[in-house]
């Protein structure tokens, strides 16, 4: 039995285009079109509410076989989707070919059973769906078992199908290096060891990272340049991050078709990092060609709607947060708070953190301290923020300043202590975390603007010290500590 929300849910989600569809459809349908009155009322309602339904159909039989309609109704929406996408849809178009295959076999039409498997066979290569291909390559073979087509030479389409199994195994292992070294920047963040360096430099010694040529496919030199992305990512090169993105957008660019109708959105990904590195080089010509070209590859669908609002919401607050125009904050809250509520529960999980995360440290920067900590606390309680460490780590650390510039002394002594029991456990207590939080600890004997302004300029020549080192420095690139101390320093002494 579908649930009556999953129901309202799906009647909800339908465009005008495809309620219209569905309308045209359903019409053609035979029978009596009760389903109809109910999709109709659904539509209407604000909530789902049964005894609503049954208030206004009471008169009607069909709410004797209420569950019955409304599975039906499910069922139907969800055939009227199928036929409405079939056209824009590589897989809908390759799922048919299949269909005609069995079709024309079973009635014995085997000049146009061949033909279709041509047509698959080339649109599987074409797309790279090699799933696909092997489907009509076993279709292919039957004609030679059976001697339809004596003139096919099986030894090619054996030779094909070993050319398809081994871009697929090649693909499979350039997805599990990417998966592999996603989940180190999600639990690690930016590298701050020499271990973490060690491993990954092992990591690229891989036969499959020698070159390019060695991703035998069109998706595999994308997965290919992605991992190099991820690694300059970890180790802070925010440049070398920039180029391997233009070159993951060469390939989506010059080779569209194996991108197509992919539920991962590729072109979100690689322009959204070309995005914020174009910001920070305060790039505006730039930032406008990518954002213009991520709207071209956007549908109307609420998933593209979605993730557009996300990456202009995610990249407004970095242009604040890089032009320090602190004016723009409200305006731009008012507009993100109205997304964040329209799309409350379908943001995906990931996303919604960096999105809380830099706004935090956009309040912060502004000196509204009394906003950031909303979000810095909207942050460190999601209930998925053990799925990105990267950001959990940098938060716990900002949310010590955000209390310490709040004045909540008597909360600080509890909050240092799990904080550093926290980053204690997890093996997070570098150099900075250490000048940080042993500063913060001495903040109870200080009694003097003097003696705050000495203990300040101790904090700045320990965090001077590490601004430069390898690895250390990755920290400033989430948080300009010396920058927030420097200020502190200033403000204390106009004071």
């Amino acid at each position: 039995m579908i649930p009556s929300e999953s129901l309202f849910d799906l009647i909800k989600s339908l465009s005008k285009s495809e309620k219209r569809y569905f309308k045209m459809y359903a019409s053609h349908q035979k029978g009596k079109k009760n389903y109809l009155k109910l999709f109709d009322i659904i539509d209407s309602m604000k909530n789902y509410n049964e005894s609503f339904i049954k208030n206004v159909f009471k008169k009607e039989k069909f709410t004797r076989q209420l569950t019955f309609t409304k599975n039906y109704l499910h069922n139907l929406i969800f055939k009227s989707l199928y036929i409405y996408y079939t056209k824009h849809s590589i897989e809908s178009r390759l799922n048919d070919l299949i269909f005609r295959c069995n079709y024309y076999y079973k009635k014995a039409l085997y000049k146009e059973f061949y033909s279709s498997i041509q047509l698959g066979k080339k649109l599987s290569l074409e797309y790279e769906r090699f799933g696909y291909f092997i489907q009509f390559s076993s279709f292919e073979k039957i004609l030679i078992t059976e001697k339809h087509f004596p003139h096919i030479d099986e030894r090619s389409i054996i030779l094909q199908e070993e050319l398809i199994i081994e871009k697929i195994g090649n693909l499979s292992v350039y997805d599990s290096y990417v998966s592999m070294l996603r989940g180190i920047y999600y639990e690690e963040g930016r590298m701050r060891d020499n271990i973490l360096f060690e491993y990954i430099e092992r990591v690229k010694k891989s036969p499959l990272f020698i070159s390019e040529e060695y991703a035998l496919s069109v998706l595999a030199k994308e997965r290919y340049y992605y991992i190099f992305q991820i690694i300059s990512d970890i180790y802070g090169d925010l440049k070398e991050s920039y180029y391997y993105s233009k070159k993951r957008l060469n390939i989506l660019s010059a080779n569209p078709k194996p991108f197509n109708d992919k539920l991962y959105n590729y072109w979100r990904d690689v322009l959204m990092n070309l995005m914020l590195h174009s910001i920070r080089t305060n790039n505006s010509r730039k930032q406008i060609e990518y954002l213009n070209l991520l709207e071209s590859h956007s549908t109307n669908s609420l998933s593209d709607k979605i993730n557009l609002f996300v990456v202009q919401a995610l990249l407004s607050v970095q242009l604040v947060l890089t032009s320090e125009r602190w004016d723009n904050i409200n305006d731009l809250m008012e507009r993100i708070e109205i997304g964040l509520n329209l799309f409350k529960g379908k943001i995906e999980s990931s996303f919604e953190m960096r999105l809380y995360d830099g706004i935090a440290r956009m309040y912060v920067e502004a000196g509204d301290f009394s906003t950031a900590i909303k979000y810095i606390n909207l942050l460190l309680n999601n209930p998925l923020i053990t799925t990105r460490r990267d950001i959990e780590y940098n938060a716990r650390m900002l949310n010590l300043i955000i209390h310490y510039e709040l004045k909540n002394f008597d909360y600080l002594e509890y909050l240092i202590i799990s904080t550093y029991r926290f980053l204690y456990k997890r093996k997070k207590i570098f150099k900075l975390e250490t000048f940080v939080i042993n500063f913060i600890r001495r903040l109870a004997k200080i009694e003097s603007n003097s003696d705050l302004i000495e203990s300040f300029v101790i904090l700045q020549k320990e965090l001077k010290s590490i601004y430069k080192k390898p690895h250390e420095k990755n920290i400033f690139l989430y948080f300009d500590y010396l920058d927030w101390v420097n200020k502190k320093i200033k403000q204390i002494q106009n004071y």
